[in-house]
């Protein structure tokens, strides 16, 4: 059965790519009914973020799980937190995971509390039977239960779109902006979201007042193994921290919480290197039969092997 949006092509190799990424993640995050969630419903958790979504219209013969996902996507695609949310998430598909992970634990928790209480598990049955007697008034009881769940897990979007949006324009591009919405996004409790934006509007104000100029500093005087590449990688160890990109040099000279916080979280980008080739190195020892006593009598004694490496001569 397809999902409930009506412009994705859930058999596509892409949609299933990214079914897999977001079973990846659900699954470190210990979502505990990922592996009974419908594969359409990862891809939906994405899309309703990655797109503008298109709700198909229900079947006759849908069922009950369905509608209740269908009730909980459209719940938060009329909620003020999905307005600020979708103005960052089109086309990143980086921000669009992270979305989806909350939808889907709002979803889960749902789930997980039906299989605890029966008396819920009959008011959500009830509020999917159209025919049911008190089928509205469990509808909007289940409807209190979704949003609040939303401002549980996904919590005010207020003013992210508006700084992210800010830090673009201040920095001159995207890779910053999307850097600091990944941050705001993933950021799971409202006060350290907020705390995080109001520091990054003061450090905003703070550049814009002072005018100051960007200046990536490039470190010549460290001794360096292999040579820059082309690609970008997640710093692994401290020695990294010289290859940072520019983008991360400009947060931990302007916005150090902000690049501490990523530090932290080991999400500093660095630039990766490529091993060069060491020189090869001859060594040439002479065993002729005038050394042939002196090794016999004392290998230690002036006049022993002589040893050269081609390049500086060394006598050992």
């Amino acid at each position: 059965m397809p999902g409930i949006l009506a412009n994705v092509d859930y058999e596509e190799p892409l949609t299933r790519y990214r079914i897999r990424e977001v079973l990846i993640e659900a699954r470190r995050r210990s979502i505990s009914y990922i592996d009974k969630m419908k594969q359409e419903v990862l891809a939906d958790s994405f899309y309703v973020h990655y797109r503008q979504p298109i709700l198909r219209m229900p079947t006759e013969n849908e069922d009950m799980e369905t509608s209740l996902w269908r009730f909980v996507v459209s719940t938060y695609i009329r909620s003020e937190a999905y307005n600020d949310v979708s103005r960052i998430t089109r086309l990143n598909g980086r921000l669009s995971r992270v979305m989806a992970i909350k939808l889907l634990k709002v979803y889960n928790s749902i789930l997980s509390k039906m299989d605890r209480n029966e008396a819920f598990r009959q008011m959500v049955e009830s509020a999917m039977d159209q025919r049911s007697s008190s089928s509205r008034e469990s509808r909007m009881n289940l409807e209190r239960e979704v949003r609040s769940l939303i401002n549980f897990y996904v919590g005010s979007m207020k003013k992210v779109s508006e700084t992210v949006n800010k830090v673009k324009m201040l920095f001159g591009g995207d890779s910053v902006g999307h850097e600091i919405a990944d941050i705001l996004l993933s950021t799971d409790i409202d006060p350290y979201r907020l705390r995080l934006i109001s520091m990054l509007n003061s450090l905003i104000r703070l550049i814009v007042d002072t005018r100051y100029t960007v200046d990536v500093v490039e470190d010549r005087d460290a001794e360096r193994v292999g040579t820059i590449g082309g690609g970008v990688k997640r710093m692994t160890k401290a020695s990294e921290l010289r290859d940072m990109i520019p983008s991360e040099r400009m947060l931990m000279k302007f916005a150090k919480p902000v690049f501490a916080y990523k530090l932290a979280m080991g999400n500093v980008l660095v630039r990766e290197r490529r091993a060069v080739k060491k020189p090869k190195i001859y060594m040439l020892i002479d065993k002729s039969g005038s050394m042939f006593y002196t090794v016999n009598i004392n290998i230690f004694e002036v006049g022993g092997p002589l040893v050269r490496s081609r390049g500086p001569r060394h006598w050992l």
